[in-house]
């Protein structure tokens, strides 16, 4: 058995500085910012954040057979987070307001958890593991404090909980191919999550909670290396990610669009797929040269709830690298190039205070060299 304690305190001190004017980019002709012409309004946030944690921890394995093992676990943690700050304009114009203080905030939470786990493992043979196990957890409480012209939208966002089902299977196949696979259950209650909310000022940015939602999922990992020097890795995610129950307000502020059950959590693509092949070669005694091709994809996915203009596309990227080294001499050098196909699709949005969509695309093709030496 494992028994312990931790004991934290930390102090976040943030200062952000936007540039309101160009941010909105609605007092000047296409093709400029109003800061060309001398037009400039800034939003200071200043804020401080500290916490103090304080958690008592047990951890033990029961063998109750030589193939069997049983697995308790406890957490109990105790939290304090206090929270001071304010957002202040530098003139007397702010859209709505006259500026000088425009959100302000002191406050002091407290919280306490405790959470468990219960897993049991089996290995019917050398080489493979059958496992599952129940689990509770906790996410901390935080109060945010996103540089906004809203006071709405600052405020303590409850601690999010989890209840997780998982049962999986690892096992090795013919010496040469590792195979892990899991399925998945989580249930969650006050899921934190960002969110877009009513304002004077059009939609604006916060992070709220989600009174139920669940996550249905599945993986499967293959590690395969039919000889010496070449590897293959393949990876492939599926996520049924719904909220089940959502208030039609953030801390008493009405959501920005209407969020109903089924809809999609956000930062959830359904699927997800990795693949990487890797092509090592000798050159002499003391050179090994090495090709590496890369592709990732993921689905479309939703990143603000009550946002229908927040989502990306599904991206796909495909990379290369060959690469020579020395292993005696100890340098090496490298030729990468990432974005193969020069894709732009999208890969975050939401919709800015005038209704339209800002969003950013993937990064362009880029080609690299890379050279090291250790001694």
């Amino acid at each position: 058995m494992i028994l312990g304690a931790v004991y934290g305190r930390d102090t976040i001190d943030v200062n952000d500085e936007l540039l309101l004017t160009d941010t909105l980019n609605i007092l000047s002709p296409a093709g400029s910012r109003p800061s060309d012409f001398g037009i400039e309004v800034t939003q200071s946030t200043n804020t401080r954040q500290q916490t103090r944690s304080l958690g008592f921890y047990a951890h033990s394995e029961w063998y109750l057979a030589p193939r069997f093992t049983v697995t308790l676990a406890g957490r109990y943690t105790n939290e304090r987070r206090r929270f001071i700050g304010n957002v202040t304009v530098n003139s007397g114009y702010i859209i709505g307001g006259s500026g000088g203080v425009v959100v302000q905030n002191n406050d002091v939470q407290k919280e306490t958890d405790f959470s468990w786990r219960v897993g049991a493992e089996y290995k019917p043979s050398e080489n493979s593991l059958i496992y599952g196990s129940i689990a509770t957890g906790f996410k901390s409480g935080v109060f945010f404090s996103g540089p906004v012209p809203d006071p709405s939208a600052w405020g303590y966002v409850e601690p999010e909980k989890l209840t997780a089902y998982e049962v999986g299977f690892k096992t090795e196949l013919f010496n040469i191919v590792q195979l892990n696979t899991a399925i998945f259950h989580y249930d969650y209650k006050n899921k934190q999550s960002n969110l877009f909310i009513t304002s004077p000022f059009g939609p604006v940015a916060t992070l709220g909670s989600i009174p139920k939602s669940r996550t249905n999922g599945a993986e499967i990992e293959m590690l395969m290396r039919p000889s010496d020097n070449f590897n293959l890795s393949l990876g492939v995610s599926y996520l049924d990610a719904e909220v089940r129950r959502i208030s039609d307000n953030v801390r008493g502020i009405p959501l920005f669009s209407t969020v109903i059950p089924g809809d999609s959590l956000t930062q959830s693509p359904t699927v997800t797929f990795n693949m990487a092949a890797t092509l090592e070669q000798p050159i002499s005694n003391s050179l090994l040269g090495t090709l590496q091709l890369t592709y990732a994809y993921t689905d479309e996915m939703v990143q603000f709830l009550s946002d229908p203009l927040a989502n990306s596309e599904d991206i796909h990227d495909i990379g290369a690298r060959i690469s020579i080294q020395d292993e005696v001499a100890g340098w090496s050098a490298a030729l990468f190039v990432r974005n193969l196909l020069d894709d732009d699709r999208r890969t975050f949005g939401y919709s800015n205070l005038l209704g339209n969509r800002t969003f950013a695309l993937q990064r362009p093709r880029s080609v690299g060299v890379q050279i090291r030496w250790e001694r």
